[in-house]
Order: structure tokens, then C-alpha cells, then sequence
């Protein structure tokens, strides 16, 4: 583990403890660190933090905006450099969002509309009214999955190691697509008027590539496995361009622009085409 890192979750430990006491269960890293995939400076250094149940709400804020703080004072992933717009999608949505805290019952019993609201999916102007359309489209049930599969204790114990995802799989995939192509045009318009939008393309890439290749293989599957994955779906220069861009979050307009158009193109391609062997697979549970 780079030094960087541990020094990091070093502090979060502290920190966690100092503000939560009694109330803190654990701590689970998640990511680019437990991938092998960690690249100081532009990879987030991802973390889960579970409370009791009877942590109090306040409790809970007041860390996340402490572990907020501790993130821009160890410029986590360059946080001191985005720009002012994607600062506010960074601080207002779970797009970017490196750390959650939860009651562990919402993670344990796999609460999904406890997830949303401790997650702070959307913390914007009318959030409450979206609670039900989130739990709608959102790929919930797969993130969740992904997340606690690849989750490493750091600190504490829990009951996350004998947990078992209720995925439809299917369905979940559909999902994904449709949150990374709203992604990549988000990412779209702000390259028409900034240099920042190509960083929202490629998280849309990125969540895309994953999510649904995870689907196909019914388990979680990282970034590298699943760009060798799709190669063989005709994309082979857009996915070498892909990981050019993310090895540095280099700018490039007309990658924003192409973004949607490829991640439709190769949607159309999964469900055109059975590249993947599944007669092995287990079946999706529901």
C-alpha cells in the first residue's frame, strides 16, 4: 500500500473514532486501492464507514464533512484542482463521491431506500421529491454488490463477509447504461464550454465498462479486465484512447463529444451479440 494512502486511512481512522466514539462499527476500502489499480493524485481513495444504528443523524453529517475536509487537506485524487462546476457535482451528488457513511442495518440487511438517503445520492434543490425515481433507475442492487465484494476491513469487525447480493442482473445492467450515457452527456455539454468535461466522460466510461461487464459475469469485475473484454466488440481505438485520457485525466473535446454515441454503440452490441460465456454462471438471484 502506497505510503499516501495508508497515512490517509490512517487519519480517517483517527478521525472516525474521534467523532463517532462507541457509535463506529467500521471501516471497509473499496476501489482503485483493493484493485491494485491505485494511481496517486488521480485515483480516489475509497472508503465505507458503518455506524449504529443508534448513531445520531448529527453524528453522521458532522463526520462527512470532517472526512470532506481530510480529503482536500491530502488532495485525494487532485481534489484541490477541479474546476468550480465539477466541485459543486462533486460536493451536491454521489458522482464523484469517494466516502459514505451508513447504519450498518442499511448495508447488512441491504436497505436500498435507507442507501439513497444515507448515500446523498442528489443533495439538490427538490432531492426529497426524487427519491422514488432514483430507486427507479439508479443500479443500486449491482453497485451495492460491487462495492461489498471487492470491500477490504480496514478497521472493526461486521457482517458484510457472509453477505449475499440480491442482483437482477438483467435489469441492473440496463440501468447502468442508462446512468453513464446521462453522464457522458453531462460530460458533453460542459466540454462545449470547458476543459473539465472530459473527466465526466470517462467516469461514465468507467462505471459503464464495469458495471455492465460485472453483469455478464455475474461478479465484480475491474477496469482492466473488463476494457480487454469489450476489445473484441470493434472498439479497440475509442478503449485505447480511454485509458490513455484516464492515466492522467488528459483533456480531450472530441472524446467528450464521441463518449455517448461509442457507450450506445456498444450497448447495442451486448444485446445484439452473446460474446460472453454464461452457461457457467449462476443464476441471478431476485
Amino acid at each position: 500500500m502506497a505510503a499516501s494512502v495508508s497515512g490517509f486511512l490512517d487519519d480517517v481512522k483517527s478521525l472516525c473514532r474521534m467523532a463517532c466514539g462507541d457509535h463506529l462499527v467500521s471501516i471497509r476500502q473499496f476501489g482503485s486501492v483493493t484493485d491494485g489499480q491505485y494511481k496517486p493524485g488521480i485515483s480516489d481513495i475509497d472508503f465505507i464507514v458503518l455506524v449504529t444504528d443508534d448513531c445520531p443523524l448529527e453524528t453522521m453529517d458532522k463526520l462527512r464533512s470532517e472526512l470532506v475536509r481530510l480529503e482536500t487537506k491530502h488532495n485525494v485524487a487532485g481534489l484541490r484542482q477541479l474546476s468550480a462546476v465539477q466541485r459543486v457535482i462533486a460536493s451536491r451528488t454521489a458522482l464523484f463521491k469517494s466516502h459514505f457513511v451508513f447504519h450498518r442495518s442499511t448495508l447488512e440487511t441491504q436497505q436500498y431506500s435507507r442507501l439513497i438517503e444515507e448515500a446523498e445520492t442528489f443533495n439538490l434543490s427538490g432531492g426529497l421529491h426524487l427519491q422514488s425515481l432514483l430507486r427507479i433507475i439508479l443500479p443500486w442492487r449491482l453497485v451495492l454488490a460491487n462495492v461489498v465484494s471487492q470491500s477490504q476491513l480496514v478497521f472493526g469487525g461486521d457482517m458484510l463477509e457472509s453477505y449475499e447480493p440480491l442482483v437482477p442482473w438483467r435489469t441492473e445492467a440496463a440501468k447502468a447504461f442508462l446512468v453513464a450515457l446521462s453522464m457522458s452527456f453531462l460530460g458533453l455539454v460542459q466540454s462545449l464550454v470547458s476543459s473539465d468535461g472530459t473527466r465526466l466522460s470517462l467516469e461514465a466510461t468507467k462505471w459503464y465498462l464495469i458495471d455492465v461487464n460485472s453483469c455478464l459475469k455475474r461478479r465484480r469485475m475491474n477496469l482492466e479486465s473488463s476494457v480487454e473484454s469489450f476489445r473484441s466488440f470493434g472498439t479497440a481505438a475509442f478503449l485505447d484512447r480511454f485509458m490513455k485520457l484516464r492515466s492522467r485525466y488528459s483533456s480531450d473535446r472530441l472524446f467528450s463529444m464521441l463518449c455517448p454515441l461509442f457507450l450506445s454503440y456498444l450497448q447495442v452490441r451486448v444485446a445484439w451479440r452473446k460474446a460472453f460465456p454464461t452457461e457457467d454462471l449462476p443464476k441471478p438471484s431476485h
